[in-house]
């Protein structure tokens, strides 16, 4: 049934679109999203904390991050009551199997490369917002509950857009240092490169279609 029903991967990335767009634009849309996006799921409030530190400005990024967080840390509060958390209790596994399916997303290579490439586009983009954001999700992903590799790529799913503009943003940055046949090659790599998602984007659509089909047809005997 994954082809016919929303994901709510979809409501959480169009508010982080949002987000983002607004921080740079307007603070207070930007903190009534945050909230928003922090109640959706707990993981926005990662995205709040490097929008705090991307600002670096203590009355904006307290009252940012303050505002935000209220909803999320009063729901936790309330639901720890209930529930024990085993937060920071597999980081090893997390850091593996996040990174492992972000760059299975990316191109078909070990997850060590995402974090030799991530720390090339931190050298190179220095204070990026994106990267930011992008980071400080990461970092608290991987400090909860224990990920199984079959369900990582709904978490990282929401990140893919910004990482990929991230990744072309530092091409060009590095294309812009170098002679004209260097540009030429690395373009052209880019381009076949950008065969992989497109063909896993293909494949996917149609193996989404087929399922729903199926769904609906096997449901439609009965």
């Amino acid at each position: 049934m994954i082809g016919v029903f929303l994901w709510s991967e979809l409501l959480f990335l169009l508010l982080l679109l949002l987000f983002a767009r607004a921080l740079e634009k307007n603070f207070i849309v930007a903190v009534i999203l945050g909230f928003l996006l922090c109640l959706q799921r707990n993981a926005g409030l990662f995205f709040v904390i490097g929008a705090a530190l991307w600002y670096w400005d203590a009355r904006k990024s307290i009252i940012l991050f303050v505002i935000a967080a209220s909803g999320v840390v009063a729901w936790n509060l309330y639901a720890g009551i209930y529930n024990e958390y085993g937060y920071f209790m597999s980081l090893s596994n997390n850091t593996r199997v996040v990174s492992n399916e972000l760059m299975r997303v990316i191109a078909p290579a070990p997850g060590f490369i995402l974090i030799v490439f991530t720390a090339f586009l931190i050298f190179v983009l220095k204070k990026n917002l994106y990267l930011i954001l992008i980071g400080c999700y990461l970092v608290g992903l991987v400090s909860i509950f224990r990920f199984e590799s079959y369900d990582a790529d709904r978490y990282v799913a929401v990140i893919v857009p910004f990482f990929l503009v991230c990744s072309f943003r530092g091409l060009e940055i590095l294309l812009l240092k170098q002679t004209s046949s260097v540009r030429k090659v690395l373009m052209i790599a880019a381009v076949c490169w950008l065969v992989y998602p497109f063909s896993r984007t293909v494949k996917n659509a149609v193996q989404w279609h087929n399922l729903s089909f199926t769904s609906y047809f096997c449901a439609t005997q009965f």
